[in-house]
């Protein structure tokens, strides 16, 4: 099964309303392989942003146009609500850094990931630290950490 990862932009909020058309962000990671989309939704319940490193589980209704989520109902051990998300598909991924939502080569991110040995796919769900740079070696550049 898929993983996305959803940010929001332009809002303080710590989430989307329901049934409502918003302009959001996310990636999604398959195969190890990250792109960015951008989204409107229908939703029954609250859609909620990722946070820290969170996933949603999902899965194409409509390859490359509709994604169905998978998100916890709160206070229901164990239950989910599935979400309908229409997508634009981008060649780019999506990070987030100081608050701000940036846009990077895939390449780039996927560089990140199998240097942070992240992959929640495969129940990789937390970078690891980055390895120390060489001495001498610029700084490293590229995807930040998901805020």
């Amino acid at each position: 099964m898929r993983r996305i990862f959803l940010f929001m932009l332009g809002g303080l909020f710590s989430c989307l309303l329901s049934a409502t058309i918003a302009r959001a962000a996310g990636h999604n990671i398959a195969d190890c392989e990250p792109r960015g989309f951008d989204f409107s939704y229908h939703c029954g319940e609250r859609l909620m942003v990722s946070h820290g490193y969170e996933t949603y589980p999902a899965r194409w209704k409509k390859p490359g146009q509709t994604l169905e989520i998978l998100q916890p109902v709160f206070g229901k051990p164990g239950a989910f609500e599935s979400c309908e998300l229409k997508v634009e598909m981008k060649e780019s991924a999506y990070y987030k850094h100081n608050g701000l939502l940036n846009e990077e080569p895939a390449a780039v991110f996927k560089a990140w990931m199998e240097k942070r040995q992240y992959d929640p796919e495969h129940g990789k769900t937390e970078p690891q630290p980055a390895p120390a740079p060489a001495a001498g070696a610029p700084a490293a550049t590229g995807a930040a950490e998901p805020q």
